[in-house]
């Protein structure tokens, strides 16, 4: 059975792209200060991860399953899975970026759902492992840690802009 990697990395590209989109419309339209500031950080950081990945289809072909893939008794459902939670992740969607952030009223609310797109993104990036070729690897491991990173700074602000409101 044939898988194309192609395929994962096209997802992972529209997940950059989408989350740039979210936040930069953000930004621009209702944040301010550091809140401000760290969302366009991090859409500089997805336009760059999105070109990272679009990278990596150059060198990726057709990879049969039983050999690069995961060593699950059954590999044809360990695919189904990682497409059902790519299905699920809302920025894998073509143009949700820029909808999703006028959704949002404060930045506090904003900041909520960045925390977990960005602990959604490590995940899928860390599954994602298991169907491209290991020697692409390292380029995922650096993305993944990276958006874990933003998680962290994420976090950080909240907690920061939270006590600011509060106190």
């Amino acid at each position: 059975m044939l898988f194309s990697a192609i395929e994962i990395i096209d997802t992972a590209v529209r997940i950059e792209e989408n989350g740039e989109v979210f936040y930069r419309g953000f930004a621009h339209t209702m944040a301010t200060g550091d809140v401000k500031d760290l969302f366009l950080y991090l859409a500089g950081e997805e336009a760059r991860h999105r070109s990272q990945f679009a990278d990596l289809t150059s060198s990726i072909k057709k990879l049969e399953i039983s050999m690069d893939a995961p060593h699950e008794e059954y590999p044809e459902e360990y695919y189904a899975y990682l497409n059902a939670f790519a299905d699920s992740h809302v920025f894998t969607k073509k143009d949700t970026g820029g909808n999703v952030a006028k959704r949002f009223a404060t930045s506090n609310e904003a900041l909520e759902f960045a925390i977990q797109i960005e602990l959604d993104s490590v995940l899928f990036y860390t599954e994602m492992k298991r169907f491209i070729h290991n020697s692409q690897w390292p380029i995922v491991d650096r993305i993944a840690n990276e958006e874990r990173g933003h998680y962290l700074k994420l976090t950080h602000m909240i907690g920061g802009h939270i006590h600011e409101n509060i106190g």
